[in-house]
């Protein structure tokens, strides 16, 4: 897919977004429940690694030879960024927690307390099988790279869930489609790796003088929008309105907005028009 300037349905999507808050209905869906806080998992613990990179390279000074990766743990308000080394058991480096949006209380463990758990040594070797899952299935970024983001599972026994987000390369462009899923089970199997979008999407961000800046997109992977478009809204800042078609090619729309769950949105029709 090419990318789609702002420009295009902007009118027709400014609408949309001005309808929604207004028309916007409770959806019980637990799945929409469950998207909405992935993505604000996603969105915390990619701003806690990207923050927390910063930090440790400014304290750890071998940190090219000696750090092998990263995880983050905890929940999306108190995330924990983990940089661990190249052992074979690894071991933590450098640590850090988020609170309000700032790293705070960055430490440099030594002796016991560079011991890892065993959830957190879990999801590092569900990162490298995912990562080779990928690698297998030559997949490669629609940018000039992915982000890694390991989430835990959402219950004892399920799933480590890998995600390899296409990274934003220009401050004019948002980037939508590209972003992928590999699930690894408790014995350290990876699944295929999950598309969530049928192609790459990169859409031009609206201007700063523009009066309801929103941005649009449809999915054809699944009935209901996805974690992605969930961290996409909260990364940029910007509402996303996701269509799904229907089998009559009816359009169900969604509303993708910063900092809130999904909802699923109707817009009223225009005086006169049956309904």
């Amino acid at each position: 897919m090419t990318s789609l300037p702002f420009r295009i349905g902007a009118a027709a999507l400014a609408c949309a977004a001005a309808a929604a808050a207004p028309a916007q209905v409770a959806d019980s869906s637990d799945r929409l429940q469950q998207v909405s806080t992935r993505g604000a998992l996603l969105f915390a613990y990619d701003s806690a690694a990207w923050l927390g990179t910063d930090d440790m390279l400014k304290r750890v000074p071998d940190a090219k030879t000696r750090i092998a990766g990263w995880i983050v743990d905890g929940p999306a308000d108190r995330a924990r960024i983990i940089f661990y080394d190249r052992e074979p058991t690894p071991r933590a480096v450098y640590v850090a927690q988020m609170s309000g949006g700032k790293l705070v209380d960055p430490m440099l463990p030594t002796g016991d307390a560079a011991l890892l758990s065993t959830d957190q040594l879990a999801m590092i070797a569900a990162r490298t099988a995912a990562r080779a899952a990928l690698a297998s299935a030559r997949i490669t970024s629609c940018t000039t790279r992915f982000n890694t983001v390991v989430l835990p599972p959402d219950e004892p026994g399920g799933p480590t869930r890998v995600y390899f987000l296409s990274a934003r390369t220009a401050a004019d462009k948002v980037v939508i489609g590209g972003h992928y899923r590999v699930d690894v089970d408790t014995a350290g199997r990876a699944s295929v790796p999950f598309a969530f979008s049928k192609g790459c999407l990169t859409q031009d961000r609206p201007p700063k003088d523009a009066k309801s800046p929103v941005l649009f997109a449809t999915t054809l992977t699944d009935t209901i929008p996805n974690e992605t478009h969930v961290f996409t809204a909260t990364s940029y800042g910007l509402p996303l309105i996701v269509g799904v078609p229907g089998p009559d090619t009816a359009m169900t729309m969604y509303a993708a907005l910063p900092g809130r769950p999904v909802r699923r949105i109707e817009i009223p029709a225009a005086k006169g028009t049956a309904r």
